[in-house]
């Protein structure tokens, strides 16, 4: 048996082997030229019938049913007997609608010209919408609302779309939307421009030419697929690079105004996703929203109060917003910080992994902010965020990384550090990761934790660990890694039991010493700041293993060719703890120059 998708074909596919080009041409003369207003709807309810099939689009746009249907919707004399009609090239009698189509098409005809909309276009309020219309005394509303649904029909066309702006459409659209008051004429040209919006060639022009106001003033109607079709154009539009760089201050203004006016969850959700489009990249419009009060309005919808759906798109708002640095500390009041810890939370409950990026992401983007810091850490965060990283898979590479980055953010606030010391065999068990992002992370972490004393107390006691982990990882060249673990083994070397553990590694001090050939000034002063702890010690043992690894021969590379302040530190250690094996190597240095001399006296 024939499915019901086998026989809906069977069924459109004698419509459209119906439509040649000679068939659609009596219909677009009908609909332009004819003086009878009844005989204009028909042709125009045909076309509409027709245009419902996608492959009947084109043959009708080529006839030049757009530019027909474009003076009927935007002329205001386009009724009969008006200047452009007083001649019209076939009458009424002259061609006969009902020879066009067969038994099926003529009842989705009669639809239209009985006044229905288009399938899928609401027709609520019509009635009222008539009795309230102001257009023109001489402009056909009914004709024109169905001759506007049927070029919002054919603009799904790409070639329609270039005919439509060939002739002019968009702008008299743009215009329109200012005087048009009937509910599905303006449905219509919200219709018309969210469609036009879907090509890229296009878009740039709808915002530049000022038609932006008209969209937007669309989406601030009462009908709700009117307001739909608008916020969707304006989602597309704010899509593109250029076009958040030349968007209206006012129109930016209205779309948040969306989130408390609007009385339908996906429109506020299209609202919610239009401004994270325009401040992810853009300072000016990151600046505006917090001047319209936008992060008032958006902190509800963190909250819950809206469903699951609308937190996790306003959370990823807050994510792209904050990528603007001026606008972090506005989102660190405690309802805001106290909904995105639930967020969180909620996501480990129901294991959504999308949920948990998103949060994560947007504790990174807030806790790059000196001022979210401390309230962060006050509200458990550094706690969840821990527990997160133990339970991540070990596949989970993104939720990870995230982990990772969000507690070296949180640890460059030295008030953050002493809540993580029970956390440091965590750290240490991070450190083990493969991937060289959450490592980089996990080590600037653990370099942010050496730096307070009582945190590198519990770190140094596990120092073996840890440098067997650093000179691992220092055998893959990665200039970034390699300036933190220096800095990071500096910090460790200070301390008197961690020297002598580490004297028993001489691999990772070859390493170490290694990255003082760098040509980056801090990795230098780093590397120059580790050998002088190794140095710093009674320990002429050490010392002389130092000497014989070639220490001493580095330092003075670094004196002779090094960059400020790199020279003055490396002179300073050879001065200070090894300065006798500094003089013993020069005075070795100035007798072999001797008996260098002398020997090429006695060869000549």
């Amino acid at each position: 048996p024939r499915s019901p998708a086998t026989r809906g074909r069977e069924r459109m596919g004698s419509i459209s082997a119906s439509v040649a080009p000679e068939n659609v041409l009596p219909l677009v003369d009908l609909a332009r030229w004819s003086t009878d207003i009844e005989v204009k709807r028909d042709a125009v309810a045909g076309l509409a019938s027709l245009a419902q099939t996608d492959v009947n689009k084109a043959v009708i746009g080529k006839m030049g049913a757009l530019v027909a249907l474009i003076d009927l919707v935007f002329r205001e004399d386009s009724s009969p007997g008006s200047p452009r009609n007083s001649s019209p090239r076939i009458a009424r009698s002259s061609v006969s609608t009902k020879q066009l189509f067969t038994p099926e098409t003529k009842g989705r005809t009669a639809r239209f010209s009985t006044g229905d909309n288009l399938p899928g276009l609401s027709r609520s309020h019509s009635l009222q919408a008539g009795s309230r219309v102001s257009v023109s005394s001489s402009r056909d509303v009914k004709l024109t609302r169905i001759s506007a649904q049927t070029i919002a029909l054919l603009l799904t066309n790409t070639a329609n779309q270039d005919r439509f702006v060939a002739a002019g459409g968009l702008e008299h659209t743009h215009r329109m939307v200012g005087t048009a008051t009937n509910v599905e004429i303006r449905e219509s040209l919200a219709s018309i421009l969210s469609n036009m919006s879907r090509n890229p060639e296009y878009q740039a022009k709808m915002v530049g030419d000022g038609g932006l106001h008209a969209v937007v003033e669309l989406g601030c109607s009462s009908e709700e697929k009117t307001c739909m079709h608008a916020a969707s154009c304006c989602k597309r539009l704010s899509a593109l690079a250029s076009n958040q760089q030349t968007w209206p201050g006012e129109c930016l203004e209205s779309v948040i105004g969306w989130l408390v006016s609007s009385r339908t969850l996906k429109l506020q959700k299209l609202a919610i996703e239009i401004v994270a489009n325009l401040c992810e990249a853009s300072e000016v419009n990151g600046a505006r929203f917090v001047e319209f009060d936008g992060v008032s309005k958006l902190t509800p919808f963190l909250t819950g109060v809206h469903g699951d759906e609308l937190r996790l798109v306003a959370a990823k708002c807050v994510g792209k917003v904050a990528c603007i640095q001026s606008t972090r500390s506005h989102f660190g009041s405690p309802e805001v910080i106290d909904a995105l810890h639930s967020l969180l939370e909620r996501g480990m409950v129901s294991k959504d992994s999308e949920q948990i990026q998103s949060a994560l992401h947007v504790f990174c983007q807030l806790a790059d902010c000196e001022t979210n810091k401390v309230k962060m850490r006050d509200t458990g965060y550094t706690e969840v965020v821990f527990h997160v990283e133990a339970a991540a898979a070990a596949s989970d590479k993104v939720v990870r990384r995230l982990c990772s980055r969000f507690l070296m953010l949180l640890a460059e606030s030295s008030e953050c550090r002493v809540q993580m010391e029970p956390h440091i065999p965590a750290v240490l068990n991070m450190m083990q990761s493969t991937d060289y992002g959450a490592l980089l992370s996990t080590t600037t972490l653990l370099y942010y934790l050496s730096d307070t004393p009582s945190c590198r107390a519990s770190i140094v006691t596990q120092a073996t660990k840890v440098m067997k982990l650093l000179n691992r990882r220092m055998v893959v060249p990665y200039a970034e890694f390699d300036k933190v673990a220096v800095k990071l083994a500096a910090n460790l070397v200070i301390d008197a039991q961690t020297k002598r553990e580490v004297m028993l590694l001489l691999p990772a001090i070859a390493n170490f010493m290694e990255a003082i050939k760098s040509k980056d000034n801090d990795t230098q002063v780093s590397t120059v700041r580790f050998l002088s702890g190794m140095a710093d010690t009674t320990d002429e043992a050490h010392r002389a293993e130092l000497v014989t690894m070639g220490v001493v021969r580095r330092l003075r590379v670094i004196v002779r060719d090094g960059k400020k302040p790199s020279p003055q530190m490396a002179l300073a250690v050879l001065r200070t703890h090894l300065k006798d094996h500094f003089a013993a190597i020069r005075i070795q240095a100035v007798y072999r120059g001797w008996l260098q001399r002398k020997w090429d006296k006695q060869s000549e």
